[in-house]
């Protein structure tokens, strides 16, 4: 991990208003911070962005870990803008914003709801079993339970950042 990522991911963060631990996280589970990485989905760069959603959000060179972590930010808080809560925008980041609405929460794909544990995990949010919107394979998985431990979460980032 090279320190000039999580300067730019940090830089990023404040600028969208987007937790850094979260955008941290996110790109360490979607790329571990390698701008060169390629998902067998096509996803590119330090935030995994699509070339769609690249193209919309701006992106000339999904590789150069300046715009992807912009791109890739910005677009991580307009999710929490759209659905008002960060385990809806994580899934949304990782299984697109058409399934959370589909669904009416987390969808029931064991690779999303993983990836939204992994994240909420990562910087400290709470989980219990609770079943999943949707049928799956899984049957039943991991929601977050964001309550109390995010508000002190968020608490705790605006005080750092005043």
């Amino acid at each position: 991990m090279s320190q000039s990522i999580i300067d730019l991911i940090n830089a990023a963060a404040y600028k969208y208003d987007v937790p850094n631990s979260i955008a941290i996280s996110v790109a360490k589970h979607e790329s571990n911070f390698d701008p060169n990485a390629v998902s067998k989905a096509g996803a590119q760069g330090v935030m995994q962005l699509m070339p769609a959603t690249a193209s919309w959000l701006g992106v000339t060179n999904s590789f150069d870990p300046i715009q992807n972590v912009d791109a890739g930010v910005k677009y991580l808080g307009n999710l929490f803008k759209q659905f008002g809560d960060w385990s809806l925008a994580l899934a949304a980041y990782n299984a697109g914003p058409g399934n959370v609405t589909k669904y009416g929460g987390i969808p029931p794909f064991p690779e999303t709801q993983q990836y939204v544990t992994k994240i909420t995990q990562d910087v400290g949010l709470t989980t219990d079993e609770t079943p999943i919107v949707g049928n799956s394979e899984a049957g039943t998985g991991t929601v977050v339970t964001l309550g109390m431990t995010l508000a002190l979460a968020v608490i705790g980032w605006l005080v750092a950042r005043s």
